[in-house]
């Protein structure tokens, strides 16, 4: 497949997005092609890291590259929150100390993969903790080994990676070997492609003092008058309590969502379980909240990634909802997703129509 007849006619790419679509021709086509010719024309890297500003469409372009190699079979496109999440299950099942054994785990899972995929994709790599660096790394390098082609998307440059985080010297050579291996590619792009989709006209993000008012509306319309419920979710094993919930509608609220204890695992199931979460009351994040702004920043990724319709009051600009500067970078992408999911585009694509069934 033309990697750029993934595109609509309409849509220009600019100058750096051209020359990624030829990089991932180049890949695309090497890997549909027989495996005599495969094997006298190597790819010159075992693998493409392609790193830009949010919204500069690396996931757009990832998504073509996974699209023209379908036929394949042998390809993996995986968000990288969920597969951090198969990996971190991974090591929860077979051992109990996650140093002693996690590398031979990762060794062990890499061979697995590399069984069934000769290319993995993985978008949206980041790091955010030490344990999460270290079995990341490991699986990677494993990969590495066993000849499977990686290409990652991300917003952050490789050297700068898990920058100031703690016991960071230990991921540095994980960094060093991404280096080597992988073509390194910066998108250059001035434009949110997230932000520019067309806004839909019934508003689901709602700003302002009447934002309550106005989103107290659209609940009435959506439950009916129909009786709301609780609900136990489950989670790895435990139950997980969701209060006032119908059907495949969740209502929450913002300080029941992102102020209580809950894990990455937690947003996950919800996503899975609720086709629609409407969140009562958002409230600005100051920077000392670090836990606040992650769990905010968790829970609209996986929402993102399954499609769910979000309903939202907020009594701020967008923009100002963490007013923080530590988790600055992933919360610009956060924002980003938050215009696309107000956005006609994403309504017809979300799981909405379920709804009314």
């Amino acid at each position: 497949m033309d990697i750029k007849s993934y595109f609509d006619s309409k849509k220009e790419l600019n100058p750096s997005q051209m020359e990624l679509v030829f990089i991932l021709q180049s890949i695309s086509n090497h890997f549909n092609s027989r495996k005599i010719i495969r094997y006298f024309r190597q790819l010159p890297y075992n693998g493409t890291y392609i790193y830009g500003k949010v919204g500069s469409g690396k996931t757009m372009l990832m998504q073509a590259l996974n699209q023209s190699l379908e036929k394949l079979g042998e390809v993996g496109y995986f968000h990288y929150q969920f597969l951090m999440h198969s990996l971190h299950k991974v090591v929860r099942q077979n051992t109990s100390n996650h140093t002693d054994n996690s590398n031979n785990l990762m060794k062990t899972l890499a061979y697995e993969y590399s069984s069934k995929y000769r290319i993995i994709l993985i978008d949206e790599f980041e790091i955010t903790d030490i344990a999460e660096a270290l079995l990341i790394g490991s699986f990677i390098k494993w990969l590495f080994i066993k000849k499977v082609y990686i290409v990652l998307t991300s917003n952050i440059a490789p050297e700068l990676l898990y920058n100031n985080g703690l016991k960071r010297e230990l991921f540095l050579p994980y960094i060093e070997f991404i280096q080597q291996n992988m073509q390194i590619f910066y998108l250059k792009s001035d434009h949110d492609y997230r932000k520019a989709k067309v806004q839909s006209k019934e508003q689901r993000i709602l700003i302002g003092i009447d934002a309550n008012k106005q989103l107290q509306l659209i609940i009435d319309k959506l439950i009916r008058n129909k009786e709301l419920l609780n609900h136990d979710v489950k989670v790895l094993g435990r139950n997980l309590n969701v209060n006032n919930n119908y059907g495949n509608i969740l209502i929450i609220t913002f300080d029941e969502l992102c102020y209580q204890e809950r894990s990455y695992n937690d947003y996950i199931a919800m996503c899975q379980h609720f086709d629609v979460i409407i969140v009562k009351n958002v409230t600005i994040i100051e920077s000392a909240n670090n836990d606040v702004i992650i769990r905010f920043i968790n829970f609209i990724d996986n929402a993102y990634s399954m499609k769910v319709l979000i309903y939202m009051s907020v009594n701020t600009s967008l923009d100002q909802i963490y007013i923080g500067h530590n988790y600055q970078q992933p919360f610009q992408r956060t924002l980003s997703r938050l215009y696309e999911m107000n956005s006609n585009e994403y309504l017809f694509h979300s799981k909405y129509q379920e709804v009314y069934e």
